[in-house]
């Protein structure tokens, strides 16, 4: 399943009153492209006859149900008994975090296996005990095999770390949609695994729902007060002589502030990739073999990679290059099929010789301060995600505000591996900030070869989608905002005859910059309107994307056309 909450991903053509942005909304099993055609009541694109077309049959045909409505109703009235509790209107995981998301509530997600305990929880929520509640939350029942696609491949919901606490078996997680301003937001807060005889009491589950704002660990620290107060009131009870209530259990499961919902969440504080960030100071020795003097070459004829940090960086510098550096880990298959595929094609071995080589361990380790870390687990190196792959430090651009700064991350994952027609983008990627040259390598490698970031990129375009990148962060809130003003300046300061156009996406909460910068693309792909732009050859683009405190990456694309 993809990106519940992915918000528009919009296009702004040249005449912005003529054409306004359009909404693009994905879900697991339904996309609506607002940008295509709208089927309206009377006759559709295609020239069909619509409902308009039979005033008489749509009258009726209201009627009849507005009747049917009433009388099932009426009926529930008159027979004594209450409407029935719906709290699972969903089947779709997608679907149900976008609606959680859109009116503020939590998301209770229900995995069902059908078991006794599934079957008792099913027979608890149907009475009216949590009916007063209902209004603030968003139900969804799941199988336990439902999956969603990640990075094109489907991947099982409970495998994910954020219902690591369920053990892959039925029970409840709680998503927090509703408190936005709060750390928590969009984080799996609580889970309750499912026992096989017994399940939750709904006084629990209200309990649960109603526990303030908080992540994992806070939330189990206050439902740990709730169930000493609980215990308290059973202890009265039973002293009074009434029948003890039912017992309170915390809800299963580690706590884990880390561990976001997939793919709906954000990290409390996520980090801010988008800043320059300094690089660590002198590499210290490592006792792995492959630090020692110069390390292996991909191939014996080969380019030489140096295995000294201190010793590459200072090339660099003096010759003026872009250093690579090759994270190596020898027991990875990942890793050894980077080296062993990609990094001995000949047109790769052939553009590499413009940079300074570098080949470290992965777990190599640098001092900062008086202790000693490991280099990937250092800021710069953020979105490595601790694994090994190719990371570019920028040493060849002198005046430019990213020099010496880390400008490109590209981590081998189970869903992030590189061709050598990939790696080859990587080495020739423009000038710019990690996460402009990150967008621009997505839009490059998306299998419809577009051509937009095959022209010149002007500095006006590319200020201009950080600035709009970095409004949209703030804002936590993606579209075309004040294009009217922009569109006019932008046209004043583009080369004769341009006309500014501007596309807009966001990622999914909590992604990586690489598998954001992936899915934005990926999502304008998915509409005729946007991908026309992002396909086209322009005479001049800007690219660039910034991350907002709830963990969403909001991507922007400026274009100079004619």
């Amino acid at each position: 399943m993809r990106r519940p909450q992915h918000g528009d991903s919009m296009v702004h053509d040249s005449r912005p009153d003529i054409h306004p942005p359009c909404n693009l909304w994905v879900s697991i099993q339904s996309r609506f492209l607002a940008d295509a055609p709208a089927v309206n009541n009377t006759v559709d694109v295609a020239g069909r006859t619509g409902l308009a077309t039979l005033p008489a049959l749509g009258t009726y045909l209201t009627a009849f149900a507005a009747w049917v409505a009433i009388v099932l109703g009426a009926s529930s009235v008159l027979s004594g008994d209450p409407p029935p509790v719906r709290l699972w209107t969903h089947n779709d995981y997608a679907a149900a975090f976008q609606q959680a998301r859109d009116e503020g509530k939590l998301l209770l997600v229900f995995f069902d296996d059908g078991s006794k305990s599934c079957r008792q929880f099913d027979a608890r929520i149907s009475g009216q005990a949590l009916a007063g509640q209902i209004d603030s939350v968003v139900g969804v029942r799941l199988a336990l095999d439902a999956s969603m696609v990640s990075q094109g491949s489907k991947v099982r919901l409970l495998d994910q770390k954020g219902f690591r606490g369920l053990d892959h078996g039925p029970g409840l997680a709680i998503v927090d949609l509703k408190h936005r301003d709060a750390s928590c937001y969009g984080w799996v807060v609580s889970v309750w695994k499912f026992g096989q005889e017994d399940s939750i009491t709904i006084a629990d589950l209200a309990a649960l729902l109603a526990l303030p704002p908080g992540n994992r660990q806070q939330r189990e620290a206050a439902w740990a007060a709730h169930a000493a107060r609980t215990a308290e009131g059973r202890a009265s009870e039973a002293a009074a002589g009434a029948p003890p209530s039912d017992p309170a259990k915390p809800a299963a499961g580690t706590p884990e502030p880390e561990s976001p919902a997939p793919p709906a969440t954000a990290p409390a504080a996520p980090r801010q990739t988008d800043q320059q960030t300094p690089l660590p100071p002198a590499m210290e020795g490592h006792e792995a073999k492959s630090q020692k003097g110069v390390a292996q070459t991909p191939a014996a004829d080969g380019p030489v990679w140096l295995a000294d940090y201190g010793q590459a960086v200072a090339q660099a510098k003096r010759d003026g290059k872009m250093l690579l550096i090759h994270f190596v880990d020898e027991n990875d298959p990942l890793s050894r099929r980077l080296e062993t595929a990609a990094l001995q094609d000949a047109e790769v071995n052939r553009m590499i010789g413009r940079y300074a080589l570098l080949r470290l361990p992965h777990d190599v380790t640098v001092t900062v301060g008086e202790q000693q870390i490991a280099l990937l687990k250092h800021e710069a190196f953020s979105e490595m995600l601790g694994r090994p792959g190719l990371a570019i430090v920028d040493y060849a651009h002198r005046n430019s505000p990213h020099y010496e700064t880390v400008v490109s991350q590209f981590p081998v994952t189970q869903t992030l591996s590189y061709s050598p027609s990939q790696v080859a983008v990587m080495l020739d990627l423009p000038p710019g900030t990690l996460t402009q040259r990150t967008l621009i390598y997505a839009v490059r490698t998306h299998p419809d070869r577009p051509a937009s970031a095959d022209g010149e990129l002007l500095p006006e375009l590319q200020r201009e989608a950080e600035s709009h990148s970095g409004y949209q962060a703030r804002i936590l809130r993606q579209g075309h905002h004040q294009w009217e003003t922009r569109f006019h300046r932008l046209n004043a300061v583009l080369p004769r005859g341009l006309v500014a156009r501007e596309v807009c996406a966001e990622s999914w909460p909590g992604q990586s910059l690489l598998e954001a910068a992936i899915e934005c693309v990926r999502c304008w792909r998915l509409s005729s309107g946007h991908w026309s732009a992002v396909r086209a050859r322009q005479s001049a683009f800007g690219y660039d994307m910034k991350r907002g405190r709830n963990g969403v990456w909001y991507a922007t694309g400026v274009f100079g056309g004619r």
